[in-house]
């Protein structure tokens, strides 16, 4: 019932005030939509290669190679035999996945036939390992046999429209055919492992037995640990695998190490990696800017509840005449605190509704609601009203309500006293600083893009066109096709 009165005297004091009250409202929704973007953001990044159902018992492999004359070179990838050689010598993995990258043409038709990039072939436990969603196909046997291949739902979509496309039948390179078992969900952007097509590894075994070496060609290795397993033991048992299973041409020259998967994305900073990787310092980076948005504009609340303080010093000298106490009059000021930041939370709301999918063309992602959860959302929601309603409110409530009957009721307030005008003044350059930081770093950052964009490079890069040679024949015919373009128009 108390609670209840001071919201409605709140309320009252809100609707008397519009024009400040919308200010405040205004102030905090803009400062709390910043905050709730960035936050879409990081929380993206933490979660990165997340959705995996055992994502905390996955680890990647990698490598470390001394070369002669380029240093020690540390890689993502791997040697093919390093994934069953691993799962045969220690008991804590329970399966193991390869992934061999390679550039394929890969034909419907004549006029079907494209140069794809993202064609990776796989062990059959890919997606015992991995929680990518399954459109159509047996999980357990799309990918065992030879010749199989998995599509994404954009990919078949691209080369058969809306058909059906299993049991049809794709040519890889002009060489072989593969039957298309499965269809897959297009990975989401939070992975690090994007595919268009999956081929089972046996293929890449029957057509190139030649493969499976210690050497080349370059693979991606994942370990799936059992419950309990212990990675530290595969960790540090390292060398002796290397001494006991590597050739003796290798040995003193290369080691491998172990890593989580969910510290791929944001930790690990290899050659090859299998996409490019961002760094935690940018989630630091942003979340110091998030804070900073929401400081300031907390700031710019509490000064100007504490200017409006001769205004309401009559207003509390009446009420404290009549009885009032301070912890009273402090609990109103603070619900005042709290309904405005609860207005602008929800107004801020509506802003990121409304501002998401422009934040997602800029930042390349595909943030919603679902994300954070919704349940997340309310809580968080009620969360920063909370905490920013009552840090925001708490010294306007205990300046404000400590003013003197005697003096506020003949309109002395003290609102020109050293110790306030101290307060306000070390508040509005506090703003003032952060404000210029941000938007000095902003113009900095907005001119380098500018410039990578911008910037002469020597040539015209309009109009320069790259040729990649994959096909054998064209590569030992090079010279002649370089002959045959120079000759053409405009060339």
């Amino acid at each position: 019932m108390i609670f209840k009165s001071h919201f409605t005297m709140a309320t009252r004091m809100l609707l008397r005030s519009k024009i400040h009250t919308c200010i405040n409202i205004l102030g905090l929704a803009l400062g709390i939509t910043c905050c709730l973007l960035i936050a879409f953001y990081v929380e993206d990044e933490l979660n990165f290669d997340g959705f995996h159902r055992h994502t905390h018992r996955i680890y990647r492999v990698t490598s470390e190679v001394a070369r002669t004359g380029m240093g020690v070179i540390q890689s993502a990838t791997t040697p093919t035999r390093l994934a069953p050689t691993l799962q045969a010598t220690y008991p804590e993995i329970q399966t193991t996945v390869r992934l061999y990258r390679k550039s394929s043409i890969v034909m419907r038709n004549v006029r079907a036939q494209f140069q794809e990039e993202r064609f990776f072939y796989t062990d059959s436990a890919f997606f015992e390992v991995f929680s990518f969603q399954l459109v159509d196909g047996n999980p357990a046997k799309i990918l065992e046999a030879p010749f199989s291949v998995v599509l994404t739902q954009s990919t078949a979509r691209r080369y058969f429209g809306d058909k059906r496309p299993i049991g049809e039948v794709l040519r890889i390179d002009r060489k072989f055919d593969c039957r298309i078992t499965g269809i897959v969900q297009d990975p989401p952007n939070n992975s690090h492992i994007q595919f268009d097509f999956l081929a089972s590894f046996t293929t890449a075994e029957t057509r190139e037995p030649w493969i499976v070496n210690w050497e080349w060609p370059p693979i991606y290795t994942y370990l799936l640990l059992r419950q309990g397993g212990d990675i530290t033991k595969i960790r540090t048992g390292m060398p002796g695998f290397v001494a006991g299973h590597l050739p003796p041409r290798m040995q003193g020259r290369v080691s491998f190490d172990v890593q989580s998967l969910r510290r791929i994305h944001l930790h690990s900073h290899l050659e090859k990696e299998l996409t490019p990787n961002s760094d935690i310092t940018y989630v630091y980076v942003f979340s110091i800017i998030a804070f900073s948005v929401l400081l300031i504009a907390s700031t710019n609340f509490i000064n100007m509840a504490t200017a409006r303080s001769a205004p309401r010093a009559l207003e509390v000298g009446i009420h404290k005449v009549f009885g009032a106490r301070r912890s009273q009059l402090a609990m109103r000021f603070l619900c005042e605190s709290v309904l405005v930041v609860a207005l602008a939370t929800g107004f801020a709301l509506a802003l990121v509704e409304c501002l998401l999918p422009t934040f997602n063309s800029v930042s390349q992602k595909d943030l919603g609601w679902r994300d954070l959860g919704y349940a997340t959302v309310f809580l968080l929601s009620i969360g920063v009203t909370i905490i920013v309603g009552v840090l925001a409110g708490i010294y306007p409530a205990l300046y404000l309500s400590r003013f003197e009957p005697a003096k506020a009721t003949r309109g002395i307030s003290f609102s020109h006293q050293r110790g306030s005008t101290r307060l306000r003044k070390g508040l509005v350059i506090l703003q003032f600083t952060i404000s210029s930081i941000l938007i000095i770093g902003t113009m900095i950052v907005h001119n380098q893009v500018d410039f990578m964009r911008d910037a002469r490079l020597g040539f015209e890069k309009e109009a320069l066109v790259i040729v990649p040679l994959r096909e054998i024949d064209d590569q030992r015919n090079h010279t002649i096709l370089k002959q045959n373009w120079a000759e053409g128009a405009g060339v």
